[in-house]
C-alpha cells in the first residue's frame, strides 16, 4: 500500500539529481529546500508507523490478544542488524531465571549503536565497573517462525518500538520503552545499554553511569567492554573531563581498534586540552577510514589554521564545505579563513549563503560587517553590528566588533562601554582590554591605558604579551617618546617577528627619528 507513494517520492529525487548536474547555485538552493520538504514528508510516514504500532499494542493489551510474535523478515533483520555487534550465540547480552521454559538459541546477531561525535562538552563520577557475576547464558530469540509468550511478545514489542524512536532521535520515548523491556527483564543487557545511551542523551549522566555498572560482561566480549567504555568516555567529555574521557576511548580503542568514531573522539580531547599536533594525528588517522567525515576536516583546517599552515587549513575546510556546505559552522570557518587568504569576494558570498540558509546568523552579520569595515565603510559595518547584536545580545564577538567601529568613528562614549562591559564579563579579555586601553588614550588618559596594557604584558599567553606590548608602542608614539616606542615593537617582535603591525609602527618611530634606512626596510617586510 506505500509503494505508489514512496515511488513517487524516489522519482522526485530523481528528477533533482538530473536537474542537479547543470544547476547554478541558485538553482541549487532551491532544489536543496525541494529535498528537505520531501524529507518531511517522510517523515510523517514514520510518525503515522508510530502511531499505527502503539495503536495495535494497545489493542493487544487491552482485550489480551495473543498475537503472533513472528516479525516480518526485514524488520527482523533491521534489529538484527542494530544488535549484530553485541550479539552471539555464546555471549551473556540475555539472561535468563534458569526456571523458565528453555528457548530455542538463535544465530540472530544485533548491532548496538555507539553513540555521537561530541568534541565538546560534560558529567558524574565514574563507579567502578561492576563485577562479573556467573550465570546461565541464554540468547533471546526475536521471532523465528514459532508463537511467542504474552512476556515475551510484550517484550518484543517495546524494543522494537525503542529502537524506532531512538533512530529518531526520539530519547525520552525511547527510554520509557526500554524500561518497559527491563521492568519484564531485568538482564536483557542489549535493552539496558540502550537505556544509559538515552540517560546520556538527555544529560542524566549519573543515571547512565548506572545503568553502565548494572552490565556484566565477560572478558571476551571486546566490543561490548569496549562500547560502555566508550560511553563512560562521553560522559566524561559531556563533563568537560577531558582527561578521564581519553582514558576511557584509549581503552575502548585498545579493545576494538575500529571502534566507530574512536579516533575522532580521542582527537576531540586531545583538542580540548590544547594539544593541537596529537588531536591533529588522530583526525587524520579518523579520515584514512572516514574521508568523507565533514567534521574531522573542519577540525584538522582550524588546526592546520592555529599552527600556521593556511593553505593547509584551507583545503580541508574547503572539502568540509564541499561535504556540508549547508551548516553555519562550516560556511562561517570556510568564510573567515578565505578572507585571510585574500579572497574578499568569496567570504562575502559565503557569509551571504550562511544568511541564506540562518537567517539570524550572528557570524555571518559580523563577517560582513568587518568585510565593510576592510572596505572603508564604516557606518554600514556599525549597522550590521548592531544588528548582530540584536540577533544574539550576548554575543561577545558582536560587543567588541561594534566597539571597535565605534572607536574608528571616534564614537568613544559608546566604544568605552562596549569594551567595559566585556571586561565585566571576563576581566582578562585581551582584546577587550586592548581596546578600552585605545579608547582611554583617545580620551585623554593615558596613564590608564598603559595600566590596562600593562595587565596584558603580564599575562602568561604569548599572544597576549605580544598584544599589550604593540599596543604600548602605538601609545609611545602618540606620546612622541620614539626610542621607547622601537623598545615596545622589538619586544612585541620576539613573541612574532612576522606581525605586519608591529613592523609598520616600528618603521614609523624609525622614520620620526630621522632613521630613513630602518623604516624603510621595515616597511619592505611588510609587503
Amino acid at each position: 500500500m506505500f509503494e505508489k507513494p514512496f515511488a513517487l517520492l524516489n522519482r522526485a529525487v530523481d528528477r533533482i539529481e538530473t536537474q542537479l548536474e547543470s544547476a547554478d547555485s541558485e538553482q541549487k538552493r532551491i532544489l536543496g529546500e525541494e529535498l528537505v520538504a520531501l524529507r518531511n514528508a517522510c517523515d510523517k510516514f514514520v510518525e503515522q508507523w508510530l502511531s499505527f504500532e502503539e495503536r495495535v499494542s494497545e489493542l493487544s493489551e487491552e482485550y489480551n490478544l495473543e498475537l503472533d510474535g513472528t516479525l516480518p523478515s526485514p524488520e527482523l533483520q533491521e534489529i538484527q542488524d542494530k544488535l549484530a555487534a553485541l550479539q552471539s550465540g555464546d555471549s551473556p547480552f540475555a539472561m535468563m531465571d534458569p526456571d523458565m521454559d528453555d528457548p530455542q538459541p538463535s544465530d540472530e546477531q544485533v548491532e548496538q549503536p555507539t553513540g555521537e561525535k561530541s568534541d565538546a562538552d560534560a558529567v558524574a563520577p565514574h563507579p567502578k565497573a561492576a563485577g562479573k557475576k556467573p550465570g546461565t547464558t541464554l540468547v533471546y530469540q526475536i521471532g523465528d517462525g514459532q508463537s511467542m509468550r504474552p512476556r515475551d511478545e510484550q517484550m518484543v514489542r517495546s524494543f522494537r518500538l525503542g529502537i524506532g524512536y531512538f533512530d529518531l532521535l526520539m530519547f525520552p520515548e525511547a527510554m520509557e520503552q526500554f524500561q518497559r523491556v527491563l521492568e519484564l527483564d531485568g538482564d536483557f543487557l542489549v535493552a539496558r545499554l540502550y537505556l544509559a545511551f538515552g540517560c546520556l542523551s538527555q544529560g542524566e549522566y549519573e543515571q547512565a553511569s548506572h545503568h553502565l555498572n548494572l552490565i556484566t560482561v565477560r572478558e571476551e566480549d571486546d566490543f561490548l567492554q569496549a562500547t560502555i567504555h566508550s560511553t563512560y568516555g562521553h560522559i566524561f567529555v559531556a563533563q568537560e573531563e577531558y582527561e578521564s574521557a581519553l582514558v576511557e576511548f584509549e581503552m575502548a580503542a585498545k579493545l576494538v581498534s575500529d571502534f566507530r568514531d574512536i579516533e575522532f573522539n580521542i582527537a576531540c580531547c586531545h583538542y580540548n586540552k590544547g594539544r593541537l599536533r596529537e588531536a591533529l594525528t588522530h583526525f587524520q588517522r579518523n579520515l584514512i577510514t572516514q574521508p568523507e567525515d565533514w567534521e574531522s576536516h573542519r577540525l584538522c583546517g582550524l588546526i592546520w589554521e592555529q599552527l600556521g599552515h593556511r593553505d593547509r587549513a584551507y583545503r580541508h575546510l574547503a572539502r568540509s564545505y564541499d561535504l556540508n556546505g549547508a551548516h553555519e559552522q562550516v560556511i562561517l570557518d570556510f568564510a573567515q579563513l578565505s578572507e585571510q587568504q585574500g579572497k574578499p569576494d568569496q567570504a562575502r558570498a559565503l557569509y551571504k549563503k550562511a544568511l541564506r540558509y540562518h537567517p539570524t546568523s550572528a557570524g555571518a552579520l559580523g563577517g560582513l560587517g568587518w568585510i565593510k569595515m576592510r572596505e572603508g565603510d564604516v557606518p554600514t559595518a556599525v549597522s550590521l553590528f548592531k544588528k548582530q547584536l540584536s540577533c544574539s545580545p550576548n554575543d561577545r564577538q558582536g560587543l567588541f566588533n561594534l566597539g571597535w567601529a565605534s572607536y574608528q568613528t571616534k564614537d568613544y562614549g559608546r566604544a568605552e562601554r562596549c569594551f567595559s562591559m566585556l571586561l565585566r564579563k571576563n576581566s582578562r579579555d585581551s582584546y577587550a582590554l586592548a581596546g578600552l586601553a585605545r579608547t582611554w588614550s583617545m580620551l585623554e588618559k593615558r596613564g590608564e591605558a598603559k595600566d590596562q596594557l600593562l595587565q596584558l604584558v603580564a599575562m602568561e599567553g604569548s599572544a597576549e604579551k605580544k598584544l599589550g606590548l604593540y599596543h604600548l608602542g602605538r601609545l609611545a608614539i602618540e606620546e612622541e617618546s620614539y626610542t621607547q616606542a622601537l623598545r615596545y615593537f622589538n619586544a612585541a617582535l620576539v613573541y612574532d617577528r612576522d606581525c605586519v603591525e608591529s613592523l609598520f609602527y616600528k618603521g614609523v618611530a624609525h622614520y620620526a627619528l630621522g632613521e630613513l634606512e630602518r623604516a624603510q626596510q621595515c616597511f619592505e617586510k611588510c609587503k
